[in-house]
């Protein structure tokens, strides 16, 4: 009889155990690692009178076409895991003079909301008035937030100075990496 009883008592404590473990295991085995590369996002930057400080070269939301990307892996339905930026860039397209010397620093935000908060730094690079017409982010490689099939960013510039041109074409393109999970 007591043998009955301490295999009942281990055999309750270890199910669970048991079911846990590999609820994660299949969790873990069907999820499906994405590298995702943003398309090229071009925008229009209209400067200010502003001779300094920070200034918005660019605020949004980006989509990112959810339903397309379970489709294509052979899923039906799915979440979005772990979303991160692995490269950020900003380029100068026109006018065809036009390049980054009006600029100290450049920065971007995330965020699940339209009011950044909280914002959540994404990357950032140092231009210290160099003429290049692009921009290469350090990027943070941290979990980014994501709500309604994409997420909020926000591309603020530190100016050295009054911007020279009356307006700015410019474009960015990243690359993120991100986790679908089946449901």
């Amino acid at each position: 009889m007591k043998t009955r009883l301490i295999f009942f008592v281990l055999a309750i404590g270890l199910i669970p155990l048991v079911l846990t473990t590999s609820c994660s295991k299949i969790k873990e085995l069907t999820a499906v690692p994405v590298t995702y590369q943003l398309p090229r996002t071009n925008f229009l930057y209209t400067p200010s009178k502003v001779k300094s400080g920070e200034e918005i070269l660019y605020s949004a939301f980006v989509r990112i076409n959810i339903d397309s990307l379970l489709s294509a892996y052979g899923l039906s339905s799915g979440a979005v895991e772990n979303p991160a930026f692995t490269q950020f860039s900003i380029s100068i397209d026109l006018p065809a003079e036009a390049n980054f010397g009006w600029m100290t620093s450049v920065r971007a935000i995330v965020s699940d909301n339209a009011s950044f908060v909280p914002e959540v730094p994404m990357g950032s690079a140092v231009n210290n008035g160099g003429t290049g017409r692009t921009v290469i982010l350090t990027v943070n490689n941290s979990n980014i937030p994501f709500g309604n099939n994409g997420f909020y960013i926000q591309i603020l510039a530190t100016l050295n100075g009054a911007v020279p041109y009356q307006w700015i074409g410019m474009y960015f393109i990243g690359t993120l990496k991100l986790t679908l999970q089946p449901i």
